[in-house]
């Protein structure tokens, strides 16, 4: 129960606010996958140093994870979002029929 309350009512403020953190975090992570494809580098750029040292492939190496961790991460972001604003749009909507609801029993 919100705030140590026997209220019911769903906090549709805090929900708004949560849908819309979570709309800007999948807008980052487009921002993070744009940046991830769009660097080209290969570990040939690193000169002899980054070879002896192997900092280009390992540069590489972890780049080329991180896009297949966005590639798998944003479908599951995208399915969070779309279900919270289905969960929303159908709370609104039952909480909106039981006041109806009462209102009728109560003769309103």
């Amino acid at each position: 129960m919100p705030h140590g309350g026997s209220s019911l009512d769903m906090q549709h403020e805090e929900i708004s606010a949560v849908v819309a953190d979570l709309a800007e975090f999948r807008s980052a992570l487009d921002q993070v996958k744009s940046y991830a494809a769009a660097d080209d580098l290969a570990a040939q750029h690193f000169g002899k140093l980054g070879d002896i040292v192997g900092v280009g492939g390992t540069f590489t190496g972890v780049r080329d994870t991180l896009r297949g961790s966005l590639d798998k991460l944003l479908p599951h972001v995208d399915q969070l979002v779309a279900a919270l604003n289905a969960a929303v749009k159908t709370t609104t909507e039952t909480d909106a029929e039981a006041a109806m609801n009462l209102g009728a029993v109560d003769g309103r």
